[in-house]
This record gives C-alpha cells, structure tokens and sequence, in this order.
C-alpha cells in the first residue's frame, strides 16, 4: 500500500522566503506521499514530459501521469504509471510498456503520488541549481527511491542554516558522496514445459521441451548522473542442447547532456533497438539478431555491440550507429523442433566479407512526430541478419546447413497514422545484395501495412479490446526467404486491466498464395505479487508442400511457464 511522509525539501545555499516555504510544504506533502511505479521517461522540461504523457496515451494506450522529482543535477520531470500500486502492479506496467516499445521502462520503488499538472511556479523554481543540465528526452534517469538509501530531509529553518556555510564544508561534502549515487537490481526467474502435439517429422526430435530462465537486471548511477544497465540472460533447455544458450541483452553505459535547445545521448556497449510499429512483423527491425530458439514469432532479439549517438531537439532525432560482433541466429539443435530436416550450425557459419563476423555495420534512423503522424526513415549497411542455408558436412561426417551470411544494404521507412481510436500503420523496406530461396542474388521490396481499432471500457466494464488487420507483401513471392511472401494477419490485444493485470494476445496469419495458416495465443496473468503465469500456444495448419512452413508442419504446441519477479 502507498504510504505518507512529510517534510520541506531543503537546498544548500538556498534562502527560502515566506511564499516559497508555502509552495515547498505544498510540494512536499503531494510528493511525498509514495506508491511504486513504472517511469517511461525523464525530462528537464515540464512541456517535454506532458507531450511524451500524451503519446504513450495515444499511440501506445498507456495511461500516464507526470511528477517532479529532485535529483543531485536540480529538478528533473518524469513520465510515470498513471495508477498508484504496489510493487507487483508497477513491475507489470514495466513489462507491458517494454512489450509496446518503451524498452527502458524501469520500475521505481516510493515514487511521489503528487501530479505535476503545469509549469513550476516562479517561487518555486528558485529551488532548482541554475547550472542544471538538461536531461535526456530518451532515456529514463533513474534516481535514488527512499527505500534504497533513506535520508532524513533538512527542515526550512536548517536549510537556512546551511546556507551559511563555509565553502569548504560544501567541497568536503560533495567529496563524501558515493560513487553510485542509485542502484537498483531486479529481474525474474522462470520454469517453462513445452507441448508438441504431434509426433516428430524428423529422426531425432523431441516431443517435451522444458527448463528454466534467468534475466537479472542491473543499474547503476554514478553521483555525475552516468548510467550503466546490465541485463544478462539464461536459458537451460533438458531436451534440445542447443536452445541452452547465454546471451548479453544490454551491457552498455549511457551518457548524455544538451547544446543549447538541443540533447545528445550516446550509449557504448551491448544493447537492444527496437524500430517498427506493424504487430505480425517488424520488417524495419534490423539493428538486433532474432534470438529464434526463443519464440517463432521472431520479435526476441540477441543483444549487439554497438556505439549508439543519438541528437534530438524539436526538428525531431536522428540516431547514428556503429556495430560490429555478427550475432548469429540461434536455432534449434537435433533433438528440437521447429527446425528444417537438417541442423543449421552455426559452427560453420561463413560471411561474405574478408572481415567476418567483425565487419563494421552501420545504420541510421530518422525520426518525427507531424501532429497525428509518427514517421521514421531508416539505412543499414553491412552484414545481413538474415542466413541463406548452404550444405555442409560437419566433423563427425554428418550432413548439415551451414548460415551463409551476405553483405546488404537496406532502406526502410515505418509511419503511424493516429485518428481518434484508429491507427493506421505501414512498414516498408527496399533491400539490395540479398539472396533469394533459389541461392542468387536479388534486390526487393516488402511492406507491411495495416490497422488498429481499439474499443475502450467494452460493456461498461474495465475491459479494452484492440483488433489488427495486416498485409504482409514481398514482391519476390514464391522466391521469399521469409514465410511474409503474400499474408493476411487478423489478430486482437484483450487488456482486462485488473489487479491481475491479465491479459490475452492472439492472431492469425493466412498465406493468400498457399492457404496455409499460423494461429498464436499468448495469455497472461498475474497469480500473486511477483508471481506471473504465462500460456502460450501457436498451431500450424492447412501447411502444403509448397509453403515455407512445411519443415515445421507437425510442430504446433502449448507452452506453460510461471514467472518470479524481483
């Protein structure tokens, strides 16, 4: 449950008068009164925050609110959860809001209940450091909760007080601060059992799959406001050894600051990027590897090493990146299923630059927001994530595929179009230097585009209801490396939001050109605080010869998992 504490914010060297005191009470009681909390951003303009509060509403259907926060580098506005809760509820808004893009969502245990509804007042604001540095507007800056390092708060009369001290003692102070201003670790810890439903296709494989998964996270805060995020994951498979498998998500360091009316953020390290706003696929979405053994959805992704610099102010933001490291894609081992007849081995895995695996890529991202318009341009260079498979026969004299991996060069485009409870998406890339199903190289186009609906409080009730509605075109069809060579997909997002924060995602994918079909069902549910069940299904049906999803035919099944969060 939310709690209470009071107390007047005190500011060395700050002489507070009469009407200040007043609004600083005011202040105080409204933002110390605490519940935990999911923070989607943090701002060092109040207009910032509130136009960042009104797209996630919008465009993502995340209700929030925004609060003032005092950090060591002055006020700072952040973008937070709309509802109080507690930690289990705020935790659940983290992972909702990363499931819809917001992929540095964090929890933040006794955030202030109190809403910032305008511009801070004139009285007030003599209260923020007038060398405060702007804060990045892409990156939530994490501060310290009450619950990690409690301090008692000056009264107004021993803040005046301090404000006569000698220099000296305010040096000797900053120098006794420590050197991770803010820590936080979280993370959740699963057991999972998989079900195929018919027997295997090929010698070998399994009809259980099961074990467990780790992903811890870790962030740090140093007192000058660098960030360091660490986000390790694990997974122990007993039946398919090559779906056991350790992967760096995010191991980087965040840096950032503003020239003039403009931000800088730069980030060295092993992260993730999203870019993409269609639901059956992200056809834009090239920066990360698909992590395959996890979901055949392809929307997990490896972590990738990478210099990322991003420049943003009100004509938009544009991203540069520099990578290198080539992750291969992961993909199920003899004894797994969901697999073509013979292994894809990544131990014998070629490229076609001198360089290998350490090639540099680059890639660059433009992005805006034209009133109800969200539009983003895209270029990659370098060594394409998509393997073409060749024959090749492993050590022990066993037959196997080989990932062959080109050098492409790719432009996309993706755009969102919101009028009232409709969205309009697309998604569209012209690709160059790629192989084609036959082994030759071949240049082509593909798109995405579809629509959202959305029906909110459905029946008087809490429930809201999403349907989607997309076409899946690739110009090169029955040559298509991907099963996206003509599709139809229907789907629907149930958000029943209750205590449970429960949950229901389904959809169908139909080949037009080869009627087969892709169904998929995810739902989700919390059983107690930081307990999570987790029901996942996808049936293949009516798959012929012809299609791309022939090899997996005989390889639907229901997945049942339960989540610990910490």
């Amino acid at each position: 449950m939310p709690g209470c504490r009071y107390g007047v914010p005190a500011v060395r060297g700050i002489r507070w008068s009469a009407p200040a005191c007043a609004v600083a009470w005011t202040l105080a009681f409204a933002s110390q009164c605490l519940a935990d909390a999911a923070v989607f951003g943090s701002f060092s303009r109040m207009d910032n925050a509130q136009r960042e509060q009104e797209r996630l509403a919008s465009e993502l259907g995340l209700p929030a609110r925004v609060v003032a926060a005092e950090t060591q580098a002055g006020r700072i506005f952040r973008v937070i959860s709309a509802d109080a809760g507690d930690e289990s509820a705020a935790r659940s808004e983290v992972e909702r809001a990363k499931g819809l893009g917001v992929q540095d969502a964090w929890y933040w245990a006794d955030a202030p209940l109190g809403v910032t509804e305008g511009p801070v007042s004139h009285e007030l604001a003599v209260v923020e450091p007038e060398e405060a540095p702007e804060h990045s507007v892409l990156q939530p800056r994490p501060e310290r909760s009450a619950r990690s390092a409690p301090e008692p708060e000056p009264s107004p009369a021993a803040a005046h007080a301090m404000a006569a001290e000698e220099p000296v003692a305010a040096v000797e102070d900053a120098a006794a601060e420590p050197w991770i201003a803010f820590h936080e670790f979280t993370g959740s810890l699963s057991v999972e059992r998989r079900w195929y439903a018919k027997s295997a296709a090929y010698p070998g494989q399994r009809s259980l799959a099961g074990g467990f998964v780790a992903e811890p996270e870790l962030h740090l805060e140093d007192a000058a406001g660098r960030i360091f995020t660490l986000t390790p994951f694990f997974r122990y498979d007993a039946e398919d050894s090559e779906r056991t498998h350790f992967d760096l998500r995010e191991a980087y360091l965040l840096l950032y600051g503003d020239v003039g009316a403009n931000q800088w953020e730069f980030r060295l390290g092993v992260d993730r990027v999203f870019w993409g706003v269609a639901e059956s696929q992200n056809l834009v979405n090239i920066i990360n590897q698909i992590d395959l053994v996890e979901h055949p959805n392809e929307k997990v992704r490896l972590g990738q090493p990478m210099a990322h610099l991003t420049w943003s102010g009100d004509w938009g933001a544009l991203e540069l990146f520099g990578m290198t490291y080539h992750r291969g894609i992961t993909y199920s081992g003899r004894h797994g299923r969901l697999r073509f007849p013979l292994v894809l081995d990544d131990d014998y895995a070629t490229y076609e630059s001198g360089a290998g695996k350490w090639h540099w890529d680059a890639a660059l991202r433009y992005s805006n927001s034209l009133g109800p318009l969200e539009i983003g341009l895209t270029a990659f260079d370098g060594t394409s994530r998509e393997p073409y498979p060749r024959l090749a026969i492993s050590d022990d004299g066993t037959p196997v595929l080989a990932p062959h991996y080109v050098q492409i060069r790719q432009f996309g485009l993706d755009a969102q179009w919101i009028a009232g409870s409709w969205l309009l998406k697309l998604e569209s890339i012209h690709r160059r230097g790629a192989l084609n199903m036959l082994g030759r190289e071949e240049d082509f186009a593909a798109f995405v585009f579809g629509t959202e609906y959305s029906f909110y409080s459905v029946f008087g009730t809490a429930i809201d209801v999403g349907l989607l509605t997309e076409w899946n075109y690739d110009d090169r069809r029955g040559r298509s490396t991907n099963r996206f060579q003509n599709d139809l997909f229907f789907g629907t997002r149930i958000g029943f939001n209750d205590v449970q924060n429960a949950e229901i995602i389904g959809g169908l994918l139909t080949d037009v050109d080869h009627a087969s079909q892709f169904v998929y069902l995810e739902f989700n549910r919390r059983l107690l605080d930081r307990w999570t069940v987790h029901l996942d299904a996808v049936v293949l049906l009516n798959v012929g010869e012809e299609d791309f999803l022939y090899t997996s035919r005989r390889d639907s099944y229901v997945e049942l998992g339960l989540s610990y969060s910490f």
